[in-house]
């Protein structure tokens, strides 16, 4: 491994060179894997000390996997003699010797720098006045004295103050430039030092961009191969002051896509080098896998449920080929819906059921859930879009967040605009304060509202013709859980001393009348009688804490009462009621049936 230097930018760039294409001392050849996860490396800055041996800085947080390196903060060194080093790393095991860059010099007179804003800084609270205050530095060989700063607030310049001490080599000094007021929104405040001489304008001004907007709090999963992968919990406010709450590696894999419904967390895992493992369900109160269920079909890129379907939609992958599928929750299979052109990366989904994706471009698109259909919205000017990304909004506000990553870029958290894909960057996820983290599983806590719904059909239906009542079969729409409180309080026409059901925990149930002993029995219906049963608001419930509607189903007795009347074989006129009940003479003005000496029946109306 060789580094290599490009001074104008300092860049450091890696070349390996293989020295065997075998395996020593034997004949076997060694086979290129295109499929292989890439490898690995940690960038250091040197700096001779005093005592002749080298302090290294850790420049890579997480290590990279590109052959190249930008060390942006090469402006802000103070003058002297570098080198950097750079290591590979292996997984959870350790790392190699550095491998050496040649020295290189930052020799300027004059070099003054703004470091840092001290105040103010990110707060999930909203703020109102604040006063700025920033810290100045001297990177140049020569004392800096009379430095002037200025600061400008959202493109209006709005406070000035001159640093009028003596700052040496190395040296750095806070200063107050004054009080201003926020605006609700983003705040971007830039401060630029000038002082007499300067040689380096690039370090001159720092940008400090600053939300202000009602804070949302947001949790998801760190993806890191490299150890600390778990759950988080950032403010949309201040996504760098995250809290890493546990590590969580389901059975020694990663969680690789999720999404919270209900207070469930629903995910896929992987390997690191992204085998395909399980379907997970984890508490998100204690981080505790409650199930799983082996998974070694499905990679998914990431996950939103529909709460007016109630359906779980997922970007999965085949090859290069990305689908939109809907999973089932209860072992994690994935009904395919339709292939997505183009390859989507992020998903989420509003309360009123409108898909939402982003593809490698970083643009946005609605997706048709039945068809997979993409239509483009706007782009959001972020880009590339590569890896693990996730998308998801707050339903309590309706707010559009993405947490993105590419290869030079982990987890910076953006608000977008689902109207036009317009993008506000609100930070960085970032882990111990210092470390950018790749977040997948992105969500915020939403417990949706109770909704009813109704049957499906019933069997009997409403209005059918019955000679009794023994149970009726009631479909719903997905599986059900019979409330036995509310349910023993449904009214039927006849007395009923209980009910029971049969099917219990499945979306078809029957409802049987019941004595006191709770068995079931008919109820034998009176000639041209109508019943009506009643089964109360919320007597079914689903896993989601959905209820179900008031059941009202009517039926009318089809026994016609007449049986005695075509059985009377006596030989004289007789006359009946049309309930079949006999009467000694008919009164005029009614209907009755009339049995006459031959044994015929008509129907007559008497006047």
């Amino acid at each position: 491994m060789h580094v290599n230097l490009k001074q104008s930018e300092i860049t450091i760039e890696v070349s390996m060179s293989y020295l065997a294409l075998s395996v020593p001392r034997t004949e076997v050849e060694i086979t290129d894997n295109p499929d292989a996860p890439k490898c690995a490396y940690n960038v250091y800055r040197g700096v001779a000390a005093s005592d002749g041996t080298t302090e290294w800085n850790l420049l890579t947080p997480t290590p990279v996997s590109d052959l190249a390196y930008t060390d942006n903060a090469w402006p802000t060194q103070v003058a002297g003699e570098y080198l950097y080093g750079v290591s590979a790393v292996y997984n959870k095991v350790g790392e190699s010797t550095k491998a050496l860059s040649d020295n290189i010099s930052r020799a300027v007179s004059t070099d003054v720098a703004v470091t840092a804003f001290v105040s103010p800084v990110k707060s999930v609270e909203r703020q109102g006045a604040v006063t700025v205050t920033v810290t100045l530095a001297n990177f140049g060989e020569l004392p800096v004295e009379a430095v002037h700063v200025s600061l400008t607030l959202n493109g209006q310049e709005s406070l000035s103050a001159v640093y009028s001490g003596t700052l040496n080599k190395g040296e750095s000094a806070d200063l107050t430039l004054g009080g201003i007021q926020l605006a609700d929104g983003l705040n971007t405040l830039v401060a630029t030092a000038d002082a007499e001489g300067d040689e380096v304008a690039a370090n001159n001004s720092l940008t400090f961009e600053l939300p202000n907007f009602e804070n949302i709090s947001l949790s998801g999963y760190r993806w890191d191969a490299y150890g600390n992968a778990g759950f988080m919990e950032f403010g949309s406010n201040n996504p760098e002051g995250a809290v890493f709450r546990m590590e969580v590696t389901p059975n020694d894999a990663l969680i690789i896509a999720g999404e919270s419904v209900n207070g469930t967390f629903y995910g896929y895992t992987a390997t690191w080098w992204g085998e395909s493992r399980e379907f997970v369900e984890i508490d998100p109160a204690t981080w505790i896998v409650n199930r799983s269920v082996e998974n070694t079909d499905d990679y998914v890129l990431d996950m939103a449920y529909d709460y007016s379907t109630d359906r779980m939609y997922c970007l999965a992958t085949e090859y290069a080929d990305v689908s939109l599928g809907i999973v089932n929750l209860s072992d994690g299979t994935i009904e395919p819906v339709g292939a997505l052109n183009p390859v989507m990366r992020a998903l989420a989904c509003d309360l009123a059921g409108n898909l939402y994706s982003i593809d490698d471009n970083g643009r946005l698109y609605t997706i048709d859930p039945a068809t997979a259909q993409a239509t483009p919205v706007g782009s959001t000017g972020v880009q590339p879009v590569a890896y693990l990304q996730s998308m998801a909004f707050d339903h309590n506000t309706e707010r559009l967040f993405w947490a993105h990553t590419n290869n030079a870029i982990s987890g910076d958290l953006y608000e977008l605009a689902p109207a036009n894909g317009d993008a506000t960057r609100l930070g960085t996820v970032m882990f111990q304060g210092n470390d950018p983290s790749e977040i997948v599983g992105l969500y915020s806590a939403y417990t949706a509202p109770a909704k009813s719904f109704a049957p499906v059909s019933t069997d009997p239906a409403d209005g059918d013709e019955l000679s009794g009542f023994s149970g009726v079969t009631i479909t719903f729409p997905g599986n059900v859980t019979v409330n036995a409180t509310v349910l023993a309080a449904s009214t039927f026409t006849a007395p009923v001393p209980a009910w029971s059901v049969e099917g219990n925990g499945s979306a078809e149930v029957r409802v049987l009348p019941a004595d006191e002993s709770n068995l079931p029995f008919t109820v034998d219906f009176e000639p041209g009688a109508t019943y009506t049963l009643t089964i109360p608001q919320g007597a079914f419930t689903k896993a989601n804490g959905d209820y179900s509607e008031e059941i009202t189903l009517t039926f009318i007795s089809n026994v016609s009462g007449l049986e005695s009347v075509y059985g009377d074989t006596g030989g004289q006129t007789r006359y009946y009621n049309l309930q079949g009940v006999e009467t000694a003479a008919p009164v005029p003005g009614n209907i009755y049936i009339v049995r006459h000496p031959d044994g015929s029946v008509t129907k007559q109306l008497f006047r």
